[in-house]
């Protein structure tokens, strides 16, 4: 035969009862094909002879001459991307490494903390929640925002009534001294006032016959929390009991704390003044560490307080009744919703006569890591560099004093700057300095709305009168 294979005639039978798919030329199963027939980028492939059924390929490589060939350009292009880049460790500044050796470091420094792994603190269940307890609902921040409060009712809180004794600011605190004032630990321990009190009892009984209204009764301590949950890292609850439209918000009852001196139950971190709940360094690791600086926090506020209110005495009604002052503030939040708080009052400062007096609100930051911060380097010349640091850091602190001195109506804060004496000394303090601060400049430092503050609360008031009357608890974790 002429021809070498099967033979032409013969024609494979088609399958029977089997399915059958044609050939289709860009069927992917097709594997490689070579064409020995073309140039591939200058090389000519070339087949040699067959010869005892082995073939050898063979590939030229044109030689390119001029440097304005395309070609040639096309083949550097491609060695090029051939090539493995080469992979730096370390940043390469010739300027810092070779001229500045000081300023390289200082460029390291800057951009250092972008690299770093910061320590948080690890907080504890603050309720011991049991298998008896009713799981009724979980709210999320960003769902506050949803509820909005209508424009045309005034939000200002109006007095009710004023009781206790008051003492006034001595202004000679605000004038920079060449030698470091002492601050006295006057107070020792920590006490906390109950929302349920004679005067609110009595409050209660005379705004509860308002049956279409639905009535708020709270403290300051827990109606400023609420108010600044947007900012809020720290752990902390309350107890709700709600009969009928009547709603009160009271503190949770603790044991104390083992390790702090002088220690009273205190409620979550809502009591006592947090430290750093802002900041992006480093905290405590252990919550006990943590809850020590609140609390050394908290008794410098009381002492500075204590220490530079000490002038002339104003009396109110109750005054032998009651310790310090307090002013019971009604604030109305639509036409069916209002709020009675008990709001604690610091100091004033008398311009002239009694009638002239100005309610003041008297707050402290304080500085536990001297080595870290060194406040007393800065004191004197960025004092106001050095406040809006700290209001950074505590932004959810400053929140809530700021809206204690605005439902109070106090227009004027005095923030003062204590720091320790020694470093390793918790006891021992001193006051730097005193900055004065107006509520309207503290509102625009921090871009504070008012309205967007009591949608929080009354979106919270309006879930809470959906539930069942009896007692409550809301635990922000």
């Amino acid at each position: 035969a002429d021809y070498w294979g099967p033979d032409k005639d013969f024609k494979l039978p088609r399958p029977k009862n089997l399915p059958f798919l044609p050939f289709n030329k860009l069927d992917p199963k097709i594997g490689r094909v070579c064409d020995v027939g073309i140039s591939i980028r200058g090389g000519v492939i070339q087949a040699a002879k067959e010869e005892e059924d082995e073939f050898l390929m063979v590939e030229n490589k044109t030689v390119f001459k001029g440097k304005s060939s395309q070609a040639a350009a096309r083949a550097k292009a491609i060695q090029r991307k051939r090539v493995r880049p080469v992979i730096q460790t370390q940043p390469q500044n010739t300027y810092y490494q070779n001229w500045n050796p000081k300023a390289a470091k200082q460029h390291q420094a800057r951009f250092a903390h972008q690299q770093r792994t910061f320590l948080r603190t690890k907080f504890k269940d603050q309720m011991n929640i049991t298998a008896s307890w009713e799981y009724i609902n979980e709210l999320q921040k960003q769902n506050f925002e949803k509820v909005l409060l209508a424009t045309n009712i005034d939000r200002t809180a109006k007095t009710i009534d004023t009781v206790g004794k008051l003492k006034a600011y001595e202004v000679a605190y605000d004038r920079p001294s060449k030698l470091e004032r002492q601050l006295n630990n006057t107070i020792t321990s920590l006490s906390y006032n109950l929302t349920i009190e004679d005067k609110m009892l009595e409050l209660i009984e005379e705004y509860s016959k308002e049956k279409n209204v639905v009535q708020v009764y709270t403290s300051d301590s827990i109606l400023t929390a609420l108010m600044a949950l947007k900012t809020s890292n720290y752990p902390w609850d309350f107890t709700i009991i709600k009969l009928g439209n009547q709603l009160i918000f009271e503190r949770t009852e603790k044991e104390a704390v083992a390790g702090l001196s002088g220690s009273a139950p205190v409620q979550s971190y809502i009591d006592i003044l947090s430290v750093l709940e802002n900041t992006s360094g480093n905290m405590p690791e252990d919550e006990k560490d943590t809850l020590k600086l609140c609390h050394e926090a908290t008794l410098i506020n009381k002492n500075f307080v204590a220490q530079t209110a000490r002038g002339v005495e104003k009396s109110f009604n109750r005054a032998d009744q009651t310790k310090g002052a307090h002013t019971y503030r009604l604030l109305k939040l639509d036409e069916n919703t209002q709020i009675l708080v008990r709001v604690e009052l610091d100091s004033f400062v008398r311009r002239g006569d009694e009638a002239n007096d100005d309610l003041v609100l008297v707050k402290a930051f304080n500085e536990f890591d001297i080595s870290a911060t060194d406040w007393r380097k800065k004191v004197d010349t960025n004092k106001g560099q050095l406040l809006i640091g700290e209001v950074r850091n505590n932004l959810c602190k400053f929140t809530r004093w700021l809206s204690q001195a605005i439902i109070a109506g106090v227009e004027t804060l005095k923030i003062g700057l204590v720091s320790r004496v020694n470093q390793k000394d918790a006891s021992r303090h001193a006051i730097l300095g005193v900055e004065t601060m107006s509520v309207a400049a503290a509102k625009s430092m921090i871009g504070f709305k008012l309205n967007d503050c009591l949608s929080i609360v009354k979106a919270l008031i309006d879930e809470i009168a959906k539930q069942q009357d009896g007692k409550l608890s809301l635990i922000h974790i």
